[in-house]
């Protein structure tokens, strides 16, 4: 409490000032927590349910064999990895600026993030497939040379591997367009409907998979080409679904009705701005 003097009188200032409990000083506020919260689960699923379809396919082709499964592993959880790893990191460097940019109301600087975003993606899988379809042999063969398999499942597993391969590489340009657009959405604050998208693919490539890997409703029993079919066409879904975003107004920094093309690559290229 301090005194002073004003016009004769003494004038009783209260000190109002409250010191922070020891609880909130430690842990924080809690919308805070709330808010991060809300942003960070759906990421969290939807990165789990990406590394979830890959899954998927091991346990649904290890039904088949125990060569088929080796084949698919071998791809999916080791070589495809490396590339996945490559996305994410690279995404995630030009994602900083993209949402700072949104933060600070910039929608020229966050389609210039998109633009990099989808730019350093279609390099990195091109410069991918370019590797994967040159060395195949010698980096499928680098998870074959254990002393108890056979020259005949090695042979087998080769054959599964590659032909697993083949097919995931034409996944791969729809997957790095779709991160490069979900994770721009996320930046700006859009976190549930990637999510959204991501599990309607799990279930789209769930379903193919019980149909092509097994042959089931009249279709061919494929095994690993199958399951290879289906877990491209659940990547061209997820990507379609992304881009069907339905929380557009005219002033939306992806421009999401209007589609990839046209609001991102083009206007960016051009320096053009949605909206007033």
């Amino acid at each position: 409490m301090n005194v002073r003097p004003c016009g004769g009188q003494e004038v009783r200032k209260l000190n109002t000032y409250k010191k922070p409990s020891l609880r909130s000083r430690l842990i924080g506020d809690r919308a805070f927590y709330a808010q991060v919260m809300k942003v960070a689960v759906p990421i969290v699923i939807q990165n789990g349910i990406t590394n979830f379809v890959s899954l998927l396919d091991n346990i649904m082709v290890g039904s088949v064999g125990t060569n088929p499964m080796s084949g698919v592993t071998i791809v999916g959880n080791n070589l495809m990895l490396v590339y996945y790893l490559a996305i994410f990191g690279s995404l995630a460097g030009a994602g900083i600026f993209g949402a700072q940019f949104y933060g600070n109301g910039d929608v020229k600087g966050v389609r210039h993030a998109m633009r990099f975003k989808l730019l350093i993606g279609v390099g990195i899988t091109i410069l991918s497939c370019l590797i994967l379809l040159s060395f195949q042999d010698g980096l499928i063969m680098g998870y074959l040379k254990a002393d108890d398999i056979s020259p005949n499942d090695v042979a087998e597993r080769l054959f599964y591997a590659k032909q697993y391969l083949a097919i995931m590489l034409i996944g791969l340009f729809p997957f790095a367009i779709e991160e490069a657009y979900s994770s721009t959405l996320r930046e700006c604050g859009e976190t549930t409907f990637p999510m959204v998208a991501g599990v309607i693919a799990v279930f789209v490539n769930l379903a193919l998979n019980y149909i092509l890997i097994y042959g089931n409703f009249g279709f061919p029993k494929l095994g690993v080409a199958g399951a290879a079919i289906a877990t491209v066409i659940s990547r061209y879904d997820e990507e379609d679904r992304d881009q069907r975003n339905p929380s557009y107004d005219e002033r939306d920094p992806l421009g999401s009705r209007c589609g990839y093309y046209d609001a991102l690559l083009f206007r960016a290229w051009c320096g053009y701005r949605a909206g007033p």
